[in-house]
């Protein structure tokens, strides 16, 4: 301050502009009561302090550029720059100090709308010019073109600039050069605007024009010539295209097979089409200008009729009506009408177009077919009922099949785990014998949950045949050495007989075709004490497709004749005997018969009472190309970090002791709550969670810990779950699991799914 006198603070003070000064270390010297305004601070709360400390927004901005380039050149600068935090704009000039930086500013925000306001609307109505589908056009009052738009351009094939400084004398013939000028000198005169009909020449030819004309004033005041002009062309020719419209419009009238009828607002008749004379024997001629209800009308039915044609009049239009006339002959035909209004200038209903058509015969035949009809629906419903009722009761029995699989599966797993815990330990032989009776009966009782649960699905239409490349003869040796050690504890030899050359590769369900011959070789050894069994494979490598024929022979207690058919129904054995002494649900072979169908061969059976029995499967399959590789589960790369989420204490157990023999650690919850807090507060390698548990099942647990995991650390989980319907499984992967594994659950089928999923857990 101390280098400004008072009367140079006196000026400073009393201009509008804003002010302020800046020592070398640009700290305020001096502010004016405008900038104290604009800053909302008072000078004495600025008055040596840095400028950039009290505007820190100011760096990196036009401010900062600006003012160090006046400190470093000593150069003034003008320059106009936007406050984006304020959104406001300043008018800025700045001079050197020396030493400093004097600056006087302005807000010009207004100012800078204002500009902009004017410049987008000066673009709206450019864009708006430039795209109206008119050509529009501005002259001089020398009628020399200053503005031509768009339209014009393409209309008359030269551009704006060629067209600016040219009169119509350079565009058009002199006659019609002569007629623009008079016009357009017509309108500078008088302010009154013009319509005229011009014809003009283009590129594309004679063009007819309805031009408006009207006088404008320029930026200078002087009177200029606007003008806007519609193509009529397309009009005038429309026009023509129309008369011929109403020519073919009658002879469509003439000739139609429906009845045309157009009434006036009295209900007067207007039209009378060949179609209505045809019916009535009424000439149009004759019922013209009359009342359509007082000639062809059924008479109790001509009030009715009016009342409708009223609400018509009144603008109240039915998609359809019907009602009756009376033919040439005086009998009674059923029309259906359709209506419309033609609709004076003001909007008023004018004429009533109605076409309709006889539906006389349609309706009679639609009453034979409603009759016909009728009782059809009453048969559907019998066998609707018939049909909910077996569903229904499938599906009751579908239902109770899952359920008590799962109820049997469950404690099973203990059983089954808990045995294979013991084998695996030093136990005395006879402990030994007990233990593998038990887990022997309960393979046996799993055999049955799934024979029956295979039954089930069969009914349902619901099993499906999946075919794969396969090597016949290795599956039917591997299902001999399966049953090698129980042919030795029964004293029976078993044996596998192949062809000598081996057989191609062929494409079949080896998974099923496995389960249909180890119930073969199971029940002949079951039914045979002395000699022994032999499954023998023969393939016809000639034929195309290929025949597969598996033979069963066993030297058993053989099958009375009047009981060979009744063997493959379902529950049903040899005899009561049979049962009693060998056990058995009776559906292994049902179970066996219609999976070998659902595969395209047959099961039969041939066989003498006491002296054997031969099952022979018939089957066709395709050569394939090469076996599918088979999964290559080695070791797990490393011991696994696995939580498991199981409620039963039992299960618990088995699972424990299963993975510790597989290296794992093992952190165990007894619930879905239990197991979402686990999952989501430590890594683990996997999740074992079982699908039914308390307080929060496996399903709902799955998808709260796939919601709160990190998508890029996502952690496998793998159901536990003692049921094995298909839509159990997909309720699974829905949820938000990656594998699936049914109890009972073997050491082999756990470690064949961790390795399944090692690359999620691994990399």
């Amino acid at each position: 301050m101390s280098a400004l006198d008072l009367q140079a603070a006196d000026v400073l003070e009393a201009t509008s502009d804003a002010f302020f000064a800046l020592d070398g270390e640009w700290r305020f010297a001096y502010v004016n009561r405008v900038a104290e305004a604009i800053f909302e601070m008072s000078r004495s709360d600025l008055y040596g302090k840095v400028f950039w400390d009290v505007f820190p927004t100011a760096l990196g901005t036009d401010f900062e550029t600006n003012y160090r380039r006046v400190v470093a050149t000593g150069e003034s600068v003008h320059f106009q720059t936007h406050m984006a935090a304020h959104d406001m704009w300043f008018d800025v000039r700045a001079h050197a100090g020396h030493p400093g930086l004097h600056v006087f500013f302005r807000d010009s925000t207004e100012q800078n709308r204002a500009q902009a306001e004017l410049r987008r609307s000066e673009e709206r109505f450019r864009s708006f010019m430039e795209n109206i589908p008119v050509v529009a056009f501005v002259k001089d009052a020398d009628g020399r073109y200053t503005y031509v738009n768009r339209r014009f351009e393409r209309m008359f094939g030269v551009s704006a600039e060629a067209a600016k400084g040219t009169r119509d004398t350079d565009w058009f013939p002199s006659e019609i050069a002569e007629q623009n000028r008079k016009s357009d000198q017509r309108v500078l005169e008088s302010g009154v605007p013009v319509q005229v009909q011009e014809a003009k020449p283009t590129p594309e030819g004679m063009k007819h024009w309805l031009v408006n004309k009207f006088r404008i004033t320029d930026r200078s005041g002087r009177p200029t010539l606007g003008g806007v002009a519609m193509d009529v062309t397309p009009m005038r020719e429309a026009e023509s295209a129309l008369r011929r419209e109403r020519d073919f419009v009658q002879a469509v009238l003439d000739t139609a097979e429906c009845l045309v009828v157009v009434l006036d607002r009295q209900g007067r008749v207007v039209r009378f089409n060949g179609a209505c004379e045809r019916l009535t024997g009424i000439r149009e001629t004759e019922i013209q200008g009359q009342l359509l209800w007082d000639h062809v009308l059924v008479p109790e039915e001509a009030a009715q009729v009016f009342e409708k044609f009223e609400t018509l009049v009144m603008g109240v239009f039915p998609q359809t009506h019907e009602n009756h006339w009376l033919d040439r002959t005086g009998g009674r035909r059923l029309l259906q009408w359709n209506n419309t209004a033609l609709r004076d200038a003001d909007g008023e209903v004018e004429f009533i177009v109605a076409t309709a058509s006889d539906v006389t015969d349609q309706r009679k035949a639609a009453a034979d077919l409603e009759e016909l009809a009728q009782e059809l629906r009453r048969t559907n419903r019998d066998l609707e009922e018939a049909r909910d009722a077996a569903l229904a009761s499938s599906k009751a029995k579908g239902q109770f099949l899952a359920n008590m699989s799962h109820e049997i599966r469950t404690p099973l797993n203990g059983v089954l785990g808990m045995t294979s815990l013991l084998l695996d330990r030093n136990v005395d032989p006879s402990t030994r014998d007990v233990v593998q009776t038990i887990q022997t009966s309960g393979e046996t009782l799993l055999r049955v949950i799934d024979d029956i649960l295979d039954f089930s699905k069969i009914e349902a239409g619901r099993l499906d045949i999946e075919l794969l490349p396969c090597d016949v003869g290795t599956l039917v040796q591997d299902v001999v050495a399966l049953f090698q050690a129980k042919a030795g504890d029964r004293g029976v030899w078993l044996r596998a007989r192949l062809p000598e050359e081996k057989p191609p590769l062929l494409l079949v369900d080896a998974v099923r075709l496995k389960q249909v011959l180890a119930n073969l070789v199971s029940n002949a050894l079951k039914f045979t004490s002395s000699g022994g069994v032999d499954v023998e494979l023969a393939v016809d490598v000639s034929a195309s497709p290929l025949p597969v024929r598996i033979s069963v022979r066993d030297t058993g207690i053989g099958i009375a004749a009047n009981r060979m058919e009744a063997i493959f129904e379902s529950f049903t054995q040899g005899d009561a005997s049979t049962n009693r002494r060998y056990g058995g649900t009776g559906l292994g072979l049902t179970v066996s018969k219609r999976l070998v169908e659902l595969m395209g061969g047959t099961l039969s059976l041939q066989s003498r009472l006491g002296a054997g029995s031969t099952f022979m499967i018939a089957l066709k399959a395709e050569p394939a190309a090469a076996l599918l590789p088979e999964p290559a589960f080695g070791p797990l790369p490393r011991p696994l970090h696995v939580l498991l989420a199981e409620d039963n204490p039992v299960n618990q157990v088995v699972c424990v002791s299963l993975l510790e023999r597989l290296l794992c650690t093992v952190d165990v919850v007894e619930n879905g709550t239990a197991a979402i807090s686990a999952a989501l507060s430590r890594p683990y390698d996997v999740v074992l969670m079982d699908v039914h548990m308390p307080e929060c099942d496996g399903l709902e647990a799955t998808r709260a810990i796939r919601q709160g995991e990190n998508p890029d650390q996502r952690t496998p989980i793998i159901a536990l779950t003692a049921s094995v319907m298909e839509e159990d499984q997909l309720a699974c992967v829905e949820a938000g699991m990656d594998g699936f594994l049914t109890k009972p659950i073997t050491v082999e089928r756990l470690a064949a799914s961790l390795a399944q999923h090692q690359r999620a857990v691994f990399t």
